[in-house]
């Protein structure tokens, strides 16, 4: 199975840039998934490490080095195709702790691996992940 609409965005993603808070959260939670970012998402708020994983994907995939993503650009169209490129039983779910503050309702996703996938079908963002 393949996950075409996990990660798209519709503002820039970086420092100094738009920064919605859900395509934040989404972008942290797609470099989780291939291993670039390894700490636990609380907010969508952007951190050194997204800043990090962000910097590391563009200088491992040879694209330009900048530290953002624009919609539909460079970035997030190969890390889009990378996290497409694998079968569900392979991809790698983050093991970390997921909460995420959305004004009167907050998500927690605490389970890890594959239970994730479950979890995030009944979230808010399904659709943008």
């Amino acid at each position: 199975m393949l996950f075409p609409n996990l990660h798209k965005i519709i503002g820039m993603v970086g420092n100094n840039r738009d920064n919605d808070e859900t395509d934040v959260a989404a972008t942290k939670l797609n470099f989780a998934r291939l291993g670039y970012y390894n700490e636990p998402i609380h907010n969508g708020i952007i951190d050194q490490g997204l800043t990090k994983a962000i910097n590391e994907f563009q200088e491992e995939e040879s694209l330009k080095r900048d530290g953002w993503m624009r919609p539909s650009g460079e970035t997030e169209q190969t890390l889009h195709e990378k996290i497409n490129n694998q079968r569900l039983f392979s991809l790698k779910m983050p093991d970390i702790p997921i909460t995420y503050d959305a004004g009167m309702k907050k998500y927690n996703f605490s389970a890890t691996g594959s239970q994730h996938l479950e979890e995030l079908s009944k979230h808010p963002w399904q659709g943008r992940l």
